[in-house]
């Protein structure tokens, strides 16, 4: 992907003799050059996300790598390619945006509905947070290649929210993993809010804002983008709610299973949380109600970016 970028940023050093945003937008291109170079750095991002196709690296790595490490790749290096398809990708080549959205819109709902049957399917938590992530961020991709301003406002609002949630559910799987050893669903014990109501408050929580529920923030992102993808194509905004209520069903899965059923009680587990994780626990109560009751913060944001 970086290499494909690197030539995009290559032809147009070539053709424009440098790579300030001025002489870049005003270089002329054919067609075909636009297209390459929008090919280029597409592939790049669309590894960073990532869109379906581009996604095979994501979920073994996240349940492979340690919970610091997977919590900067999932809060903020596919931010990266979010970034890069707003900045880059629609200023590069903004001819070529109509031809691909169809194509591309189309990937990315079914990249979304796809993670999120593989989430159902997964017995570690750490891959049912890579999946849905996944799931996210393929909707965010969809809706900025789906209308001009409504969507890409709401994909906007959407990733300033993954940012937070992801945040969230790493830290739900690394107090469960400093005090378990692992995050394998089906051997965890059940019945941790028994021990900790705060913690299964806030993992609660996160999940409501998972699933767009109203005053959290995943709520006006995700609204705002299925109104822009209703506009763009009406089936097409109908299929983008699947995920969303798929979500509902694999996230309350691993819910009941790690606290309330489970295969034995959690009675007596240390799941005490410590000063820091306290900390972390307010931070994300007041992050997800804070943009949900108040999304103006993040729309002005978008409106002067």
């Amino acid at each position: 992907g970086s290499l494909a970028m690197l030539g995009s940023i290559l032809f147009l050093y070539v053709k424009s003799g440098s790579l300030e945003w001025a002489n870049i937008a005003g270089a002329s291109l054919s067609p075909n050059a636009q297209l390459a170079v929008f090919v280029g750095f597409f592939l790049a991002f669309a590894i960073k996300i990532p869109i379906f196709l581009f996604h095979s690296w994501q979920a073994d790595t996240y349940s492979e790598a340690s919970v610091p490490t997977a919590l900067l790749l999932s809060a903020i290096f596919s931010k990266m390619g979010i970034y890069g398809l707003f900045r880059l990708v629609s200023l590069i080549s903004p001819g070529i945006i109509p031809q691909v959205a169809p194509v591309i819109v189309g990937l990315c709902i079914v990249g979304a509905i796809y993670a999120a049957l593989l989430a159902f399917s997964q017995s570690n938590l750490k891959r049912v947070i890579a999946y849905s992530s996944m799931s996210h961020l393929n909707l965010v991709a969809a809706a900025i290649f789906a209308a001009p301003h409504l969507a890409k406002a709401g994909a906007f609002f959407l990733a300033v929210s993954h940012v937070g949630l992801a945040i969230g559910f790493w830290w739900v799987i690394g107090v469960l993993k400093s005090r378990f050893g692992h995050v394998r669903l089906h051997e965890l014990p059940g019945g941790i809010i028994s021990e900790n109501r705060v913690f299964t408050s806030v993992f609660f929580l996160l999940i409501m804002a998972g699933m767009a529920v109203p005053l959290t923030s995943g709520f006006p992102g995700e609204f705002v983008i299925i109104q822009g993808l209703l506009r763009f194509d009406f089936l097409t905004g109908m299929l983008a709610c699947a995920p969303i209520i798929m979500g509902a069903v694999y996230m309350f899965r691993a819910y009941h299973t790690v606290m309330l059923g489970g295969n034995s009680p959690a009675v007596g587990t240390p799941i005490q949380l410590t000063k820091m994780e306290y900390g972390i626990a307010a931070f994300l109560i007041l992050f997800i109600l804070g943009l949900g009751i108040y999304p103006q913060i993040v729309f002005t944001l978008f409106g002067a970016v």
